[in-house]
């Protein structure tokens, strides 16, 4: 369900301002019968359907993963320099690094299959970069280089 409501801005003196927004609450029933009520805030979505809202609320946590995601295995986080022009370099690099990672998982899939997760695709790049650095450099087969190379990457993940 929904309701329009007025934010309160100090919630120990209950100030009411004048920002009026929709409440959310949806009651979540998991498989062993266990409820949760979740509840969001929806600023400036005043002509929407409940519908959309819905639909907006729950797009929320692909964005948290997204964040997740870019962070842990991108390095989005591990920004070190001082320049605005650098952080801008680093975002545009992890940004891209991700579109590359995404647009491979994308591509060699029927229209039927999921697409493979962020870590999985970050999986699968690594692993045919260490198999291509171990055949130029040990001069190994492409065989024998993904074996050492699925190895090397158990180890160090697991």
């Amino acid at each position: 369900s929904r309701a329009k409501v007025r934010i309160v801005e100090n919630t120990t003196k209950r100030y009411v301002t004048d920002e009026v927004c929709w409440l959310l609450l949806e009651n979540i029933v998991d498989r062993s019968g266990g409820e949760e009520l979740k509840s969001y805030l929806c600023r400036g979505m005043d002509g929407a359907s409940l519908k959309h809202l819905v639909k907006c609320a729950h797009i929320r946590w692909t964005i948290e993963q997204f964040h997740r995601d870019v962070k842990q295995l991108l390095g989005l986080d591990r920004f070190e320099g001082r320049s605005w022009k650098g952080w801008q370099h680093h975002i545009s690099m992890v940004l891209l690094a991700f579109a590359f990672i995404s647009s491979l998982g994308a591509e060699n899939r029927s229209k039927d299959e999921r697409l493979p997760s962020l870590p999985a695709m970050v999986r699968v790049v690594v692993l045919e970069a260490a198999t291509q650095d171990l055949m130029k450099d040990q001069h190994l087969l492409r065989a024998k280089a993904g074996s050492i190379a699925e190895l090397m990457l158990r180890r160090y993940s697991d």
